[in-house]
């Protein structure tokens, strides 16, 4: 589970008193700048709905005149996006959530660990942002034991799974915290991380610089914050809106390599970033995409080169 799928904790709005309220003015190019480089943008795909709740306002995506990454406009209110995620975990279909349930998860966030070169943790303190259901964090202790030192940031409480496994010792924390405020509650908690992880979130908040800079101040001095999110590619322009990656309302913002390293100068901190393939499972494909089901047994893991980014960032040395 990502940000966007636990975003439903922030409140209980019902889906009906917002839908078709969100009406905003109609932008100009001037108006609208892009938020990984701040450049103006240009419109690249109109009237976009949500591919679950037709009956929502529509939404545009532009798409930035310097860096070409992507944003949306109107951007969502809060109130919304908290009515469509606690929707979402109601309304989703059935055979979809049980086939997410049910497939190789952990090959993705083991992919993680070996995209950025992590295998030793030891005596480094992390911290995971966004942890959802907590597979990158069953995947680091399962990996470094019960001693790692770990926090886990999310909007909700910690799953079952997380508080029904005693792999996690006495150095784990799980924080229910907002992107709003995490900076804050990370320095209550003592902050000062050696690594963060930013999975799967950076194209769920309106202001990816803000939230990149916010865990950055969360690290210690030589501490890397390592980021993973959907890019933009050739085979995403060439899809359109296609693209799975394409979700209005929900990914508010999608970067270029050039809109991320823009960010990362303006930002004054070292950054090396690459293209990764996606790892779904098998069944997971066949039951969501295709309809179709197959055993558990036959289940493999899909590495597909749909558009996603890894990012390491580092605050540069004086």
């Amino acid at each position: 589970m990502d940000y966007g799928e636990v975003m439903n904790r922030l409140g209980r709005i019902k889906l009906e008193d917002v839908k078709k309220t969100e009406v905003g003015a109609t932008e100009t190019e001037s108006q609208i700048l892009c938020p990984y480089c701040g450049a103006s943008c240009v419109i690249k795909m109109r009237n976009l709905r949500h591919p679950l709740w037709k009956d929502m306002h529509p939404v545009d995506l532009w798409e930035c005149k310097a860096c070409r990454s992507y944003t949306t406009s109107p951007m969502p209110s809060q109130e919304l996006l908290r009515a469509i995620y606690q929707e979402l975990e109601t309304g989703y279909p059935e055979h979809k959530s049980q086939a997410k349930k049910e497939t190789l998860q952990t090959e993705w966030y083991n992919d993680i660990l070996k995209t950025f070169s992590v295998h030793h943790l030891a005596n480094e303190r992390i911290a995971d942002i966004g942890a959802g259901e907590g597979w990158l964090a069953s995947a680091i202790v399962e990996r470094m034991g019960a001693d790692t030192f770990l926090h886990c940031y999310d909007l909700h409480e910690a799953p079952q799974v997380i508080r029904d496994n005693p792999a996690f010792g006495v150095k784990f924390r799980w924080i229910q915290s907002d992107a709003q405020r995490i900076h804050r509650d990370a320095n209550s908690k003592g902050g000062g991380y050696d690594r963060i992880f930013l999975i799967s979130i950076i194209e769920h908040v309106p202001n990816p610089k803000q939230l990149v800079e916010n865990c950055l101040g969360m690290l210690s001095s030589r501490g890397l914050l390592h980021v993973i999110g959907p890019l933009i590619t050739p085979v995403a322009r060439l899809m359109g809106r296609q693209w799975p990656y394409v979700v209005p309302g929900e990914h508010l913002t999608i970067p270029t390599i050039d809109g991320l390293e823009r960010m990362a100068r303006s930002l004054k901190t070292e950054m090396m970033v690459k293209k990764i393939p996606v790892t779904y499972s098998l069944k997971y494909v066949t039951t969501a995409v295709m309809g179709m089901t197959i055993p558990s047994w036959l289940d493999v893991a899909l590495r597909l080169p749909l558009g996603a980014f890894a990012a390491t960032f580092q605050m540069s040395r004086p």
